[in-house]
């Protein structure tokens, strides 16, 4: 026996012609405009850089043609570097110098980091655990307010600062790379602890748990990865910012290199340029395995090595 499939089949409502052609011939126009207008972004950007560089470095008066005597006397020095060994004790003292410049100044930061990072937090600010968008706007707004100030202001210019109040002292260095990478891995913590451990943090205090614990056995195992990640991406960059640093005056091998272009000693230079990159490698390569292999070996072996650095410099 069989069952007619029109009692039971759910009546479709119809769709009035008039709606039928503006879905059918509308889908086709805003498609079709959207690409328009992204052809048009296009065309725009490649004009305004076409633009910028005929104005800002096509101008036949900024090439000096003797300036090109010096840099073949330049690239015929990687050759011949100096290797004397006077100079390569000078080259190993700046290298350490520097190392431990970007050690101390990356550790200073994630301890301003850390500590900031729970007081950028909205997570912190919340006063009733039951209903998280009850926040106090005005303690978290300040916060934020407070940590983008040297977050904003380069490590160049507060090495300039710093210059001018204690001198030609290592601490210019560690302060300013320590000061606005703190600020950074503070925001950078704040927002990992509102984004992955929140919902943690508000079901421990829910259930009566003070803040601080809360953050310690709620939060912190779900946030230190990206702090470990963050921490040895900073330790790159610090190196980096060491060599500029050295540069106006702190010390280490920006300071050397700058002596050796003043006074046109190439082959110095291509010297200080070989232990920068072999400094940079052995960074990029501890980073790597750290990551990799997070192992208490690993930690101490870090430590050691930062310890020894600073105290060679």
């Amino acid at each position: 026996m069989s069952v007619s499939t029109d009692l039971v089949r759910p009546e479709q409502p119809a769709i009035p012609p008039a709606v039928a052609i503006v879905e059918i011939e509308g889908a086709p126009s805003r498609a079709v405009t959207s690409r328009r207008a992204g052809r048009w972004w296009v065309v725009t950007f490649v004009a305004l850089a076409v633009w910028s560089f005929a104005a800002a470095l096509w101008n036949p008066d900024r090439f000096n043609p003797a300036g090109f005597a010096l840099v073949q006397r330049f690239v015929g020095a990687a050759t011949r570097p100096e290797l004397d060994p006077v100079f390569l004790r000078v080259v190993v003292d700046a290298t350490l110098t520097t190392a431990a410049y970007a050690f101390v100044g990356t550790a200073l930061s994630l301890v301003i980091g850390v500590v900031g990072g729970i007081f950028v937090s909205r997570t912190w600010w919340q006063r009733d655990p039951i209903r998280p968008n009850r926040a106090s706007t005005a303690g978290w707004a300040g916060t934020r307010i407070a940590g983008a100030i040297p977050r904003g202001v380069h490590e160049v210019v507060w090495g300039l600062v710093l210059l001018r109040i204690f001198g030609l002292d290592p601490w210019v260095a560690v302060l300013a790379i320590g000061l606005p990478y703190g600020a950074m891995t503070a925001k950078v913590i704040g927002e990992s602890i509102d984004d992955e451990g929140g919902d943690t943090y508000r079901t421990y205090r829910a259930a009566g748990i003070s803040r601080m614990a809360a953050l310690a056995y709620g939060v912190a195992p779900t946030v230190l990865p990206d702090v470990v990640s963050y921490g040895l991406y900073r330790l790159e960059c610090a190196v980096r910012a060491s060599i500029v640093l050295g540069m106006i005056g702190a010390g280490g091998l920006g300071f050397q290199i700058a002596l050796s272009f003043q006074s046109l000693r190439y082959e110095e230079i291509w010297t200080l340029l070989g232990a920068l990159a072999l400094l940079a490698a052995m960074t990029d390569w501890w980073s790597a395995r750290l990551r990799r292999r997070p192992s208490r070996r690993a930690v101490l072996l870090s430590a050691l090595a930062a310890a020894s650095a600073t105290g060679a410099s």
